[in-house]
């Protein structure tokens, strides 16, 4: 599998936007800075971070077709190999949260290109992770 999956998959269409309410600003904060770091993870081919502290397991086992530890190589070594990936949040449009989920809406900039994406997250550990890249 090349590199190109695991980008595509986040950027490739929107995602139904999850119904949510509640949640304090320290999740909302949390939630929207995960979309950030996922930006920089992936501009910087920092494939340990993206994949063991940004994304949930069963997040890199959906992308790479991989199971357990074999999951988390490959989705470094994808990351890793991404060219030009030049991916920029421009703005957070709307985060919900609903307990231990939430969804947030960014404007993404892909080389030169801007579209509006939706991130479901999860908390796992206390801290939200990436959970859901499939487009619909």
């Amino acid at each position: 599998m090349s590199a190109r999956p695991i980008i595509v998959c986040v950027l490739a269409g929107a995602l139904a936007l999850a119904a949510g309410c509640g949640g304090g600003e320290d999740d909302r904060g949390q939630a929207q800075q995960v979309v950030r770091d996922f930006a920089t993870a992936v501009n910087e081919r920092d494939g340990e971070r993206f994949c063991k502290e940004l994304t949930t397991r069963e997040y890199v086992e959906q992308v790479t077709q991989a199971k357990g530890d074999g999951a988390i190589s490959q989705c470094e070594t994808q990351i890793k190999r991404v060219r030009q990936p030049e991916l920029k949040v421009v703005r957070v449009v709307k985060t919900s949260i609903d307990g231990d989920k939430a969804t947030v809406t960014a404007q993404l900039e892909h080389r030169g290109r801007t579209q509006q994406q939706v991130f479901r997250l999860v908390k796992e550990d206390g801290d939200f992770r990436l959970t859901s890249g499939a487009s619909n």
